[in-house]
This record gives C-alpha cells, structure tokens and sequence, in this order.
C-alpha cells in the first residue's frame, strides 16, 4: 500500500505543479561482450558495415522452438539433474509453494487490478514446473490462471499501476512461452493468451507513455519508475514480436533502458553508486535482470532500435541526456555493460554483516536479489557466497526463483570478497569492515554529490555514518517512515540523521519532485589498511565548510571527528546528533550520561564518548514524542522510536571528537569484546582549542586529539603524555606492540619528544604502523 499512496501524493502534486513544472513531450545463444553504449547515428544507413551480419534491425521474429525466455530447452537436463543437491531442491520446493497457491480474487472478476501480480507469479511457477516435470496438473492450473486473467486494463484503479505491471505481465509472458515450450496450451489458448497480454500492454502503453499526464509519473523521477515500466513493455514486445505495436513498444521501452542503464543516465554513477539508494535500486534491478536474461537466452546479440526521447527529462542533473528522437541506436543487452556490473559490486559493497543492505535513501533494512544470477555472467564466486549467506533471498523486487534455479553457479564453498574496505567517492559511500562475518564490524559513512544525491528517494545526509558490531545494527540511519503520503518521508531530513548541524545555517530540507534539498558532500583523504580505515566527509554551507574524518581502528572501536571551517564571527548553535538502536518503543537499554550515550541490544551494545574543543558541552536528549522525528524509525518493517543523543554547543567554530565503543553483551570482563575503557584527557593549561580521549583495549592504549588550528602546539596531557604537533587531528599509541600514528593536516608529530610523524605541506592525511 505505501507505493500507492506514496503516487497518490505524487498525484497531487503534479496537480500543483503542472503549470510551473511542466511535461513537454519534445523534452529530449552465445556470451556477448560489454556494449559501448548509444551509437548515435543520423540514418539507419551508417550501421550498414562489417556488423551488419551480427547486429539486426528491431526484434527478430519469435524463434521456432520454445521455451526461450526465462529458461531454454537445453537447461532442462540441467535443472532435473541440480534439483538432487541444495540449495536447488529447496529452491524447487519454493516455486511448488508459490505454485500451489490458490487464485487470488480480484475485487470484480472483470476488474483489471494490482492484485494480480501474485497471481502472475502463480501462473509462472505452475507453467514452469509443468515444463520441468511434464506435469498436466500444473499445465491446467497455469491455464486455468490464462482465463482467468482480464485485459480489460482500463478498469484498474491503482495510482501507480505502472510499478506493479512487471509481476503481472513479464510473468505471464515468461509462463505462456514455458506452456508453449512443455507443448501443454492448445493453439486457441495460446492466443488468446497473447491476444490478452498484447492488448493490456498496447492500452498501458498509450495510458503510461502516450498520455501526458500520467507520463508526469515516471518523468519527474527517472529511476525505478520508469525502468520497471520499461521492463513490462519490453518484455511484451520481445515475446510477441510480430504484434503491430511491438515495434513501438520496443523502441520506447529500449530507448529508456539504454539510457537508465547508461553511463549517461545519472541512475548508476561512474563507480557503481544507485541514486535512490538499496530498497528501490533492488526494485529496478530486479525486473531488468529478468528482461536482460530474457533478452540475452531468446536473441543474444545486439540489436538496432530507434529513441524516444518522450520520457527525457531535462531537469537538473539531467540536462545532458543528448536523445534525439527518431535517431538509431544499437541496443547492447546492458546486463554485460559496466553500469549494471558496478551496481552489483556497489550492492555488494552496502552488506551489513547479516547479510541484508542498510536503511540508505527511502529504505529500511532489506535483502538482495539477483547477485548470483550475475556471478554467472560476471564469473564472480564472492556473489554466490554472499547469497548463500542472505537466507538465499531470491524475490525482492521480482521473484526470481526460476532464475536462481537454472543458472545461479554451483559453488557450495564459495567465498566472500577478498577486500573488506572500499570508498566509493562518485557513489558517496564508503564502508569498512573487520571481516564478512555476521560477527564482524561494519561502518559506512555516506557523502553524496551531484547526481549521486538527487533522487525523489533521496535523504539530507551529507557526512552520516552508521555502525554495526558483534551482530547488531546500533548506531543507526532510521529508515523510511512517511506516515503522511502527501510529504517527503519524515525520515528524509537533517534531523533524523547523525550529522553536525549548525542552527544558523542549515542545509536547504528535501521538498517535492526536483527539489532534492541539501548540499554537495564530498569523500576525500582515504587510507584502507588492515589495521585503520580513514575517510573525511566535507560539506560546504553558506558561509561554513564541515569536514568530518572517520576511523575504524583495529577493527575494534571507531572515532568520528569534526572541524568547522568557517568565516562567521559571532557565536552559533551546533547540534552533533547520534541515533542509537534501542530506547523507548525499541526496547533494551539506552542511557544518556555527562559525557556518553549508552545503547544496548541483545548481543552487542556501543557506548559513545563525545568531547568538544570549546568548553561549553552539554549532552541531552531533544524532546521526545512518539512516532516523531528524531525519535521515530522504520527500518525492519515496522515503525518504532529509539534514543537519540545531542551534543550541543554554542560557539564560533568548535570542533567535536568522538569515540564510538562497541561490545559484546556476554563478554567477560578482560576479553577482547568486553567493554572499552575510554577516558576523557585534559590539557594541562589549556581550558580549550583541544579534545582528547584515551582508549584502553586488550592489546594496550590509544590517543586520539583533535585541536584547533590556533592550540599550542606542544601539550601536556593529563595522563602525563605530551604530544607536539602542529595538526588537527592525531591518533598515536601509547601503549602495545602494535603501533598506530595517524597525522591529518598537519607537518609534525612527536611523543614524549620522539618524532613519530613528519609531513610535507599538502599531504592530508599520514599514517604510520610499526
């Protein structure tokens, strides 16, 4: 229901909208090798080269065998023989469950309706076992389903039918083709089954793309909308290529695809990064895996279409979209071209270490789908590990089961990535991890620019981070609860994230459509090594810069640092906020100290110590009223409220350093997950300018110091250490065999009088081990 009402409020707006907005229609078998994209070309007669034989024009003819689409003849042998063996004969007793449902009945029998996506899902796991097993009894079923199906297309109700049409139609196309293939659908039926599915795509298709309003819908999103109304079409017009329409079908629905898919389509950015973040790119994903798969067993190799620019949008940032309508193009199956490939890396690089993907955008926790259909294609065993260990979800945004069936690779030992930290500067994500198990650490920190952060499901949250530890996610982003369908999720601000605010200058809020809100943020001045990951977030405001570094340190603790960079002279309200995991409607423990907040859950807890160089902290919690922003979230299904710390101070340009604790809930005192001990130091002398904590571990003590530009240089610290160092931030051990120095903007540091760190001018950050 939330889609619905999430158009429904969309609905209205374009009614708001529509003068100053506006909705021009003039608005520009074998593998096969990465495309190259669009070949713009000004007449069909420029692709009449040496490819002429490989590349043909529009769909070809429907092959004489079947079935071709989601699985081919040659995979039976295949699937019977793997059906032995998990986790295929779990798999095949999945798609018996779904194809043992019974018909789900509309609300009129006639009624064209969005409850029929299950019933399309129904009709293609009884066809398909039919073809599978020889099996009359589902053939008839599957049939059964054929009748009941209505093409009277006008009668539906639903706002934003056009997302629900990928489980209906590309469902029922893929069943029809397995019917046709198990030679278990009489001549009539067969066509009467395509005479239906052609006719609701030819009545969508001039509801949807024809119809300038209801274009509005997927035109002022250019993400999931328009791609899963693509793979509807499209998967039509490949099936029945011989339809009148077909033809026009096609070439709008691969114009689109072509372009999302693209490098030039501001959907996946150049290193892999989705836009609208994990819950939605799974949305898209999903459908356009199908069709690609479908595409790439029934035709292969690449075909020439013509652009329809009718859905081009022209809005910021996607002015550069260069569609010419009328002009030819060569379709290459983007399932091998390298956006699609980088988005599954990036996909993979968001996994918590429970195996789903964090609340990022207007998302809540949830799981993948397709990755290791794509290691088939991609020759990847770390995509069916990461499967193997993700409950083997394989229906988020389209059920793929067949898929997973027929072609996810065999690899009952495979493993996960070699790599475990990875910064994504174009994406705006950067993730650090101890390990890829359940237990491990897992922190990302996200900083968008660009296209990167202009979305319709995108979050203000420039230089957020998030934490997960022993096998609990607790220092968290909230989600996605929009409990008003007319409005931006409440979920979707500032506030509901864990960023430094300044009262005085905030960035812009998100607002409606192409108004996406908030400022450019930047990653920079990485380090990834096994023992320290480093990573700075920088935001530019009206007259002030944030620049936020964050550490995972040892794969044991994480500290979050920041300076304010700025040209105001009098005194402002900062606000540093952290959301925790438990509290009020969460349950567990949350508590709020002098210097700390305390979040507990059932395995694991954080405690995070927060300093400040400017005398003046104070930590509270901001008001509390249920189901409210900062206090509400909606990340694993349900919405709840949790406690959320503020670090307030009200100076010119303060800085804030902050360690972030994790431990084990059952851990006994002097183990390795026990809790740390972390001691706030003083500066003998200096009753500002520098933060400073002491983190005692069980391989020895650390010291991590952040001063302003305008500290002495040389302190001595309460704990009787004294550090000299022109920098801003330092992190050094004082005790251990294994030794860390860190140095960011800075030349020098030394200890005790032992030079430990020297730095040319210009080199950011510098780090040491020993």
């Amino acid at each position: 229901m939330r889609h619905v009402f999430h158009f429904l409020h969309i609905f209205g707006l374009l009614l708001i909208f529509a003068v100053s907005l506006g909705c021009d229609d003039d608005a520009s078998p074998a593998d096969i090798v990465p495309g190259d994209g669009d070949v713009e070309l000004t007449d069909t007669e420029a692709m009449e080269n040496e490819e002429e034989e490989s590349i043909g024009e529009g769909l070809p003819p429907r092959p004489d065998i079947a079935p071709t689409m989601i699985v081919r003849p040659e995979d039976k042998a295949v699937i019977l023989e793997r059906i032995e063996r998990e986790p295929f004969a779990q798999i095949l007793q999945e798609i018996k469950d779904v194809a043992t449902r019974d018909h789900r009945d509309l609300s009129e029998p006639d009624m064209f309706d969005s409850d029929e996506q299950k019933n399309g899902e129904t009709a293609l796991a009884a066809a398909f076992l039919a073809w599978l097993l020889d099996d009359e009894t589902y053939a008839t079923k599957a049939r059964d389903f054929f009748q009941q199906l209505s093409d009277n297309y006008a009668s539906h109700e639903d706002s934003d039918i056009n997302i629900r049409m990928p489980s209906i139609v590309m469902c029922y196309t893929f069943a029809l083709d397995l019917l046709v293939g198990a030679e278990m659908i009489p001549e009539d039926e067969a066509q009467e089954a395509e005479d239906k599915l052609t006719t609701i795509i030819d009545a969508f298709y001039i509801d949807y793309i024809e119809n300038d309003f209801n274009r509005s819908f997927i035109f002022y999103t250019q993400n999931n909308h328009p791609i899963r109304t693509a793979c509807s079409i499209g998967t039509v017009a490949l099936g029945f290529p011989e339809h009148p329409e077909a033809r026009k079908w096609a070439d709008w629905a691969f114009s689109e695809l072509d372009y999302l898919w693209g490098p030039n389509g501001q959907y996946v950015q150049e290193d892999g990064g989705v836009s609208e973040g994990s819950l939605y790119y799974r949305f898209a994903f999903a459908p356009s895996l199908a069709l690609f798969h479908a595409w790439h067993n029934r035709i292969g190799t690449s075909r020439i279409f013509t652009k329809n620019c009718i859905n081009r949008n022209d809005a910021d940032p996607w002015t550069n979209h260069g569609c010419v309508d009328g002009e030819a193009f060569v379709f290459d199956n983007p399932m091998f071209g390298e956006p699609f490939q980088k988005s599954v890396d990036w996909f993979l690089t968001l996994r918590m270490p429970d195996g789903r993907r964090p609340p990022l955008e207007d998302s809540g926790i949830r799981d993948g789908n397709g990755g290791a259909i794509m290691a088939k294609y991609m020759d990847r065993e770390d995509l069916v590990w990461d499967w193997h260990n993700d409950n083997l979800n394989m229906s988020g945004g389209m059920d793929l089961r067949i898929q997973h069936l027929a072609y996810a690779p065999e690899l009952p030992d495979a493993q996960p990535p070699e790599w475990t930290h990875r910064v994504m500067e174009t994406a705006g994500q950067s993730v650090f991890r101890s390990g890829w198990d359940t237990d491990d650490m897992w922190l990302m920190v996200t900083a968008e620019h660009g296209s990167a952060r202009k979305a319709i499901h995108d979050h203000v949250d420039g230089g957020s981070f998030t934490f997960s530890a022993y096998g609990e996610y607790l220092l968290i982003d909230t989600g996605y609860y929009k409990p008003n369908m007319m409005n931006n999720a409440v979920t979707a601000q500032a506030a509901s994230h864990n960023l430094l605010t300044i009262e005085e200058e905030p960035v812009e809020p998100k607002g409606m459509l192409t108004n996406f809100g908030d400022a450019d943020a930047f990653l920079k001045n990485e380090y990834l090594s096994e023992n320290l990951a480093y990573v700075e977030a920088w935001q530019d405001l009206e007259v002030s810069q944030t620049q936020r570094s964050v550490m995972l340190v040892r794969n044991r603790y994480a500290i979050v640092a920041d300076r304010v960079i700025t040209t105001a002279t009098e005194a402002r309200h900062y606000t540093w906020r952290l959301h925790g995991y438990a509290g009020h409607g969460t349950g567990n423990l949350w508590e709020l100290g002098d210097i700390s907040g305390k979040w507990e859950r059932d395995k694991a807890g954080v405690e995070v110590f927060l300093a400040t160089t400017d005398e003046n902290l104070t930590l509270k919690e901001p008001y509390y009223f249920e189901f409210e922003a900062p206090h509400v979230h909606e990340i694993e299904g349900d919405e709840a409220n949790h406690g959320v710390m503020d670090g307030k101070v009200e100076a010119i340009a303060p800085g804030f350093l902050a360690v972030a604790a994790p431990y084990k809930t059952l851990a006994t005192a002097g183990s390795p997950e026990a809790p740390l001990t972390v001691t706030k130091i003083t500066v003998n002398g200096v009753s500002k300018g520098v933060a400073a904590w002491e983190i005692t571990h069980s391989g020895g003590k650390d010291l991590v110091l952040l001063r302003d530009t305008d500290a002495p240089g040389t302190l001595d610290l309460s704990n009787g250490v004294q550090i000299a160092t022109d920098a801003e931030l330092s992190l050094v051990t004082l005790e251990g065999d294994s030794k860390l120095f860190l140095m960011a903007r800075g030349t020098t540091l030394s200890l005790d009088g032992s030079e430990k760190i020297t730095a040319t001018e210009g080199e950011a950050v510098v780090v040491k081990q020993e």
